[in-house]
């Protein structure tokens, strides 16, 4: 339960853990599309996902591949548009001064907000 919901805001080792457990079929059923999914999106940072990924690919079929690839993207979509709905805060050394804001949607794809901030307030 608690992994899913730090998944769905984007949180990379809970996806490489939500990942594993459909890999092995450890508390939900089986699936290697939705394994092949969640391994994909937390391989961007994981390498242990990426590993994990790597041998997922070796067992599969290319139909199966293919599904995992759409549903990866489908899931992206869908972590965003949550973030952005929550209009969670976010921080980052790498973003735009103050390095803390949201994300909003804007048209199909998502802009970054930061937050007024200045000396003294």
């Amino acid at each position: 339960k608690w992994y899913r919901k730090a998944a769905d805001q984007g949180s990379l080792k809970s996806q490489y853990f939500i990942g594993l457990r459909y890999k092995a079929g450890i508390g939900v059923a089986k699936d290697e599309v939705e394994a092949y999914a969640y391994l994909s999106l937390a391989g961007t940072a994981v390498e242990a996902a990426r590993e994990e990924l790597a041998s997922l690919e070796a067992g599969i079929s290319p139909d199966a591949r293919l599904r995992g690839q759409q549903r990866a993207k489908q899931l992206q979509e869908e972590v965003e548009a949550k973030i952005a709905a929550n209009k969670s805060r976010a921080f980052g050394f790498h973003l735009p001064w103050p390095g803390i804001g949201t994300v909003v949607p804007k048209g199909e794809q998502y802009a970054w907000v930061p937050e007024r901030w200045s000396w003294g307030s």
